[in-house]
């Protein structure tokens, strides 16, 4: 697989590294165009990134529709475009194939969700949260950007997915954090308990829709 073979309407993730530091940042694909994605914009603290700069490699990972496998693709090309409305895009590129990989030992699903997470299950005081994706072994969630949590916390997030109708409740780690726009956090949780049958039901149920919505 090739990185112009993502489908539009994907979400994918871009892995840059300079220095010996590596940020992770969340975007979507847009369209597809002479073999080059195009995707939304990221923002870090109200500046838009720059993913052309000199010593700054970038990995871009993300799904494939044909078989539901995560793939990354090393040292690709990324430059922003701007059209003649004043929108930015990046454009990325590849000439290297991509590689499966599997980014939490378990098929993950795109969620989308409100939820809320709870620092103190004892105590009804919520933070508002989106849960982005979820998979037998991790759950990954987004925050406002003024919300800091500390790495290696445990914590419980519930969240009601209506177009399955089913409702969680799930003791997490936080494992890593990201920027995954321009005002908000992305993060990167492992499940507490991994042995639900309910979750691999709705993960299973899930999966299958997602993949035939992309056909």
């Amino acid at each position: 697989m090739y990185v112009h073979e993502i489908k539009p309407g994907s979400d994918i993730t871009i892995i840059a590294s300079m220095n010996g530091h590596t940020g992770e940042f969340a975007t979507t694909v847009l369209d597809v165009i002479d073999n080059c994605l195009i995707t939304k914009p990221v923002y870090a603290k109200d500046m838009r990134i720059n993913f052309n700069t000199k010593g700054l490699a970038c990995n871009v990972q993300g799904p494939n529709a044909e078989d539901n496998r995560y793939y990354e693709f090393i040292k690709v090309n990324i430059s922003t475009i701007k059209t003649k409305d004043g929108s930015y895009f990046y454009k990325i590129s590849s000439l290297l194939a991509g590689k499966i990989i599997n980014r939490r030992g378990a098929v993950r699903v795109f969620v989308g969700a409100f939820g809320e997470l709870y620092l103190n299950p004892s105590v009804p005081k919520s933070i508002s949260v989106t849960v982005k994706d979820i998979s037998m072994t991790g759950l990954a969630f987004i925050t406002e950007n003024d919300v800091v949590l500390p790495i290696g916390k445990d914590v419980v997030i519930t969240f009601s997915d209506s177009e399955e109708n089913v409702k969680f409740t799930i003791g997490v780690k936080i494992v890593r954090k990201a920027d995954a726009t321009k005002d908000r956090l992305l993060y990167g949780c492992t499940l507490l308990n991994t042995e639900s049958n309910a979750l691999a039901k709705y993960i299973n149920e899930k999966q299958r829709r997602n993949l035939t919505r992309r056909k």
